[in-house]
């Protein structure tokens, strides 16, 4: 059987919310859960943060200081090469949260000024590659954070559990970590 099923959790007045949805196939059993075939999931989420994009974009595409800008899940950042836009850098970060270990990720960014990024990551750590995009969108509130990540697991019997630790610390601890720090640091950076 081949379905798309998206999960969908928290939200309130569109400030933000999150998913995951499983790409197909997959099955469904009569409890409801998701009995994953496929190797491939997605998380998103979309948040507004009260600032302007250009200087929202200032402090998510400054890979450099994310360190710095973003402690809670990127613990070290090194650009080991720049292509005009083009970033290839090695990382470690956080995974699920505090209590889950430090991963280690290579990344190929492309930076898409003004707008936000692109990259494609492989976690060393898991063994699991991704597709990420960081786009950010003009709201009436300030700007909209669209957060796409295509992850590919390659352990079956992974899957079901990385879908759990994402959906259930993941997504949630990045939004604390990163979104939430968002609206401090612009004010922080312009003096507003």
């Amino acid at each position: 059987m081949k379905v798309t099923r998206t999960v969908w959790a928290g939200g309130k007045d569109g400030d933000h919310f999150r998913s995951l949805t499983y790409l197909h196939p997959c099955e469904i059993d009569s409890k409801g859960i998701i009995m994953i075939k496929s190797d491939k999931m997605v998380v998103s989420g979309s948040w507004v943060v009260k600032a302007d994009r250009d200087k929202v974009y200032e402090i998510v595409s400054d890979f450099e200081r994310m360190p710095e800008h973003f402690p809670r899940i990127a613990h070290s950042m090194r650009i080991i090469r720049r292509d005009g836009n083009r970033l290839t850098i090695e990382a470690e970060a956080a995974s699920f949260g505090r209590i889950f270990p430090q991963v280690r990720i290579e990344l190929v960014a492309e930076l898409l000024p003004g707008k936000g990024y692109r990259c494609s990551t492989h976690n060393l750590t898991f063994n699991t590659t991704g597709e990420e995009q960081l786009l950010l969108v003009d709201d009436p509130g300030g700007t909209r954070v669209e957060y796409t990540y295509i992850v590919t697991v390659r352990n079956r019997w992974m899957r079901p559990l990385y879908s759990w630790l994402t959906r259930t610390f993941g997504l949630p601890y990045w939004k604390r970590a990163f979104i939430d720090r968002l609206e401090p640091l612009v004010a922080e950076r312009f003096g507003i």
